[in-house]
């Protein structure tokens, strides 16, 4: 019976003969140690901030959360988070979901966060490289993301889209450009919009890779995060967006995206 693993690179990558090359290239990135990790925290039947609790533990690292505001109950809420690392940003937005509106959120990611076990009953898929042979997936997610919005629904999103390629103040890094469609669907909806900071710091390895190169910078995050494990304690910082709805959506995105890094 084949071993259980969240990340299998055949998938990824589709060439004659790679199987034979496959173990190396795990290793080389890390891969080998998330499945590892993987398969020493999952079990049948786990939900998504169990899951993403046992993960950090496994990782030595710890996170608590500072909610200066939060979303009421049954307030439509859209939680935009900064993405310095990759997954352990994930893992950590997660619980914070979890902690506001316990089993009652969904994520938007990427087709590989909603094709996992964990987490694909509360992710909405999009495609943000343009790449997904589907091209009907970003609309039917927005298209989902609104109608959970106008449920009263809470929703977590990382509105870069990609890790954040370069370091800003402080050596932290900074994110990519936020898109405004997130602004847009909040306004559709009437959701009220939440940052969270989160103060991670990239390697550079990761920061030397191009963002032109989306794909092998994705081989890499594995890697990234097996860097970060030690005993350290992260402070997540979660405050309510001002109104910005007398901007247009591009200028209310450059504001948030400033402030999310302001807070870290």
């Amino acid at each position: 019976m084949a071993k259980p693993r969240l990340i299998d690179t055949s998938h990824w990558i589709q060439l004659p003969g790679f199987a034979l090359v496959q173990p190396a290239l795990e290793r080389i990135t890390g891969i080998d140690g998330i499945n590892e990790i993987y398969r020493r925290v999952r079990r049948d039947g786990m939900g998504p901030a169990e899951f993403c609790a046992g993960a950090l533990a496994d990782l030595r690292l710890q996170v608590a959360f500072e909610c200066r505001e939060t979303p009421p109950p049954g307030t439509p809420a859209i939680i935009l988070a900064n993405h310095p690392t990759g997954m352990i940003e994930s893992l950590m937005l997660i619980l914070l979901l979890d902690s506001l509106r316990p089993g009652a959120w969904r994520l938007l990611s990427n087709r590989f966060v909603a094709s996992t076990p964990e987490f694909g009953s509360h992710a909405i898929p999009l495609d943000p490289f343009g790449v997904d042979p589907d091209p009907h997936l970003n609309l039917r997610g927005l298209g989902t993301a609104v109608r959970w919005l106008k449920g009263g629904g809470c929703l977590g999103a990382f509105p870069a889209g990609r890790v954040a390629p370069r370091n800003g103040s402080g050596g932290l890094p900074r994110d990519a450009p936020w898109t405004p469609h997130l602004v847009r669907l909040a306004r559709l909806s009437g959701a009220r919009i939440f940052l969270a900071s989160i103060p991670l710091a990239s390697g550079a390895l990761l920061r030397a890779l191009p963002p032109s190169l989306p794909k092998l910078r994705a081989l890499f995050l594995a890697r990234e995060t097996l860097r970060h494990r030690s005993e350290t304690r992260t402070l997540v910082r979660l405050t309510e967006a001002p109104d910005l709805s007398h901007l247009p959506a591009a200028e209310a995105t450059l504001k948030l995206h400033a402030l999310c890094h302001e807070n870290l």
